[in-house]
């Protein structure tokens, strides 16, 4: 509400305040080539601020706006991570696109399309007014379209995550040969339960958290329920 970013090191020393032009309540942003991406998604109903991407430099000044929308959204099914790295490059998943970006500070080039067909997120659904949010999450729940697309990415794999009537999914795509394995909560070897929720990558490896309890049970590493969560890096083959 401040419209500023505070920077500290890793001792919680202070480094600098970056004053910003616009508040950015709940924006996820991310730094790359010495520069702030914002990603606003289509929260911000007036002109001059209806991008999705907003570049900013290190002091703070616009430097580029992409991802222009004309509609605004009542409730936002927006995934985890829009943003993810691979190699040092920056990649974007828009909120209610089936496109991946390659993105920096000037432009932002499509990569690869999640094509789901007749089963991807109608617009009139998305940005349809919503009178009562109850029952909007109750006809999310059960439409028959692909909700909260979540992306992440390595060099050798392509994670996916999603919704359908309700169950979630995640499948795994080998880029060395197209070969997709896609798995479902409904089942007892569903992916949470096997995977986790990544959260992010690093070099080749997929990270993710897990409770004690479940380091005990997949593991049978020696733990107590009360120790802290665990991080794990896993690499699919």
């Amino acid at each position: 509400m401040q419209k500023k970013i505070i920077r500290y090191d890793m001792y919680g020393r202070f480094i600098k305040e970056i004053h910003l032009p616009f508040p950015v309540g709940v924006s996820k942003f991310t730094k790359v080539n010495g520069y702030y991406i914002f990603d606003q998604q289509t929260m911000r109903n007036e002109g001059e601020w209806k991008y999705s991407i907003v570049v900013l430099s290190e002091e703070g000044k616009i430097v580029n706006k992409l991802f222009p929308y004309t509609q605004y959204a009542d409730i936002l099914l927006s995934s985890r991570n829009s943003f993810y790295h691979v190699n040092n490059e920056l990649f974007y998943t828009p909120i209610y696109c089936d496109t991946i970006f390659l993105l920096d500070e000037k432009v932002a080039v499509p990569q690869f399309v999640v094509n789901f067909s007749d089963k991807w997120v109608d617009n009139s659904f998305v940005y349809g007014a919503v009178k009562d949010p109850m029952s909007f999450i109750n006809k999310l729940r059960d439409c028959g379209f692909i909700t909260f697309l979540n992306v992440m990415e390595t060099s050798s794999m392509i994670w996916l995550d999603f919704m359908y009537k309700g169950i979630k999914y995640c499948s795994l795509i080998n880029k060395s040969n197209a070969q997709i394995l896609t798995y479902s909560n409904s089942a007892s070897d569903d992916c949470r339960d096997l995977f986790g929720e990544v959260l992010a990558t690093w070099n080749d490896f997929f990270i993710m958290l897990e409770s004690a309890e479940g380091i005990s049970q997949k593991f049978g590493l020696e733990v107590r329920p009360e120790d802290n969560p665990c991080v794990i890096f896993v690499k699919f083959k």
